[in-house]
């Protein structure tokens, strides 16, 4: 309601990466039903203007395509919203998008290829499409799989332990990739 007596509209700038179970790994502590229920709440307000911010990094590249696809399906990103930006993770490097096997590389170009083509048909301005544009470029741009595995699943192992989280049933198109503990 205070937000309402501004002369302008207020920017909403929402941290999300991915949704789902993936969200809540990515981000831990993250309910998504939480963050969706007030994301469209915040969304529905006229003087709020609302814009997602996400990271990319090895945990949602390859299914980031998905993740437009849900945002379209759920009306949570329209060709009226402001544009959507994406931040290529560059630090730590092990979680790196570049850090991906070739072939989930390519997985993932192809996810947004698909998203792609539906936000031009849906009416999206070359401003909301140009961040997908530029990710598909940057996951391109090296291949350090070989140079950072090791690093990647110890990190990976370690913040199961700490957050008793598995990261192979919510990641399970990384799976082969990871070498797994037992418990």
């Amino acid at each position: 309601d205070l937000w309402s007596r501004f002369d302008n509209k207020i920017d909403v700038y929402a941290s999300i990466d991915d949704f789902g179970k993936r969200a809540e790994y990515i981000r831990s502590g993250t309910v998504w039903e939480e963050i969706e229920e007030n994301f469209k709440r915040v969304k529905s307000v006229p003087y709020v203007v609302m814009q997602i911010n996400s990271v990319l990094s090895i945990f949602n590249f390859t299914t980031f395509g998905e993740f437009y696809h849900y945002l379209l399906d759920n009306e949570l990103y329209l060709p009226t919203d402001e544009t959507n930006y994406i931040y290529n993770i560059i630090s730590p490097q092990h979680i790196a998008a570049i850090a991906l096997p070739t072939h989930l590389k390519i997985q993932g170009i192809e996810g947004l290829e698909s998203v792609l083509a539906r936000m031009n048909s849906m009416g999206f301005r070359n401003d909301h499409t140009q961040p997908l544009i530029d990710a598909k470029k940057w996951v391109l741009s090296a291949d350090t799989w070989e140079q950072y595995r090791s690093a990647f699943q110890e990190e990976t192992n370690r913040l199961d332990k700490i957050r008793e989280e598995k990261f192979i049933d919510v990641f399970p198109e990384l799976a082969e990739y990871r070498d797994w503990e037992t418990d």
